[in-house]
């Protein structure tokens, strides 16, 4: 099966061949049930 180059760059990229991680994002975002818990156990 032949792929073009822009299908390529994207499963190179995808699966990371031959790339290093250079910078990672963490995002969190409240955990309102772990807040409910709280609230309840009182």
């Amino acid at each position: 099966m032949l792929i073009d180059g822009a299908k390529l760059a994207e499963y190179i990229y995808d699966f990371g061949l031959g790339m290093q991680t250079e910078q990672t994002v963490v995002i969190k975002r409240m955990d309102s049930d772990f807040w409910e818990k709280m609230q309840d156990d009182k």
